[in-house]
């Protein structure tokens, strides 16, 4: 029974996750926008751009933009390494917490014809 607690805390905990990714996700393709859009502004308008020398404030405007997307695209792209390290530890994890339970509720029948059985 441990194990199955296990292996449903770990499911719960990947879905989880995976709703979180999806918000994440969201916002880094919000951020996405926003740094497209300020390209756009810049390549529409290079030659009043280059005309008034305004290339380092569009330079900082576009860096500051794609850092706000790359925060995003790392954040979501731990929570999904974080779900399938879970996903990858949960069979091991319940074995030891059947194994760790039947020490605990039974340690006369602690034997290892019964933790193997």
């Amino acid at each position: 029974t441990a194990g199955l607690v296990i292996m449903s805390a770990a499911l719960v905990a990947s879905v989880q996750v995976a709703k979180l990714c999806v918000r994440v996700e969201r916002l880094a393709l919000k951020a996405a926008d926003v740094r497209i859009e300020h390209v756009t502004r810049a390549v529409e308008g290079v030659r009043a751009v280059k005309l008034s020398a305004w290339e380092p404030q569009f330079l900082k405007v576009i860096r500051a933009a794609r850092g706000e997307q790359i925060k995003h695209v790392r954040r979501r792209r731990s929570m999904f390494m974080i779900s399938i390290q879970v996903g990858r530890a949960s069979p091991v994890l319940s074995g030891a917490g059947s194994v760790v339970m039947l020490a605990l509720v039974a340690p006369e029948n602690f034997t290892a014809g019964n933790v193997f059985a």
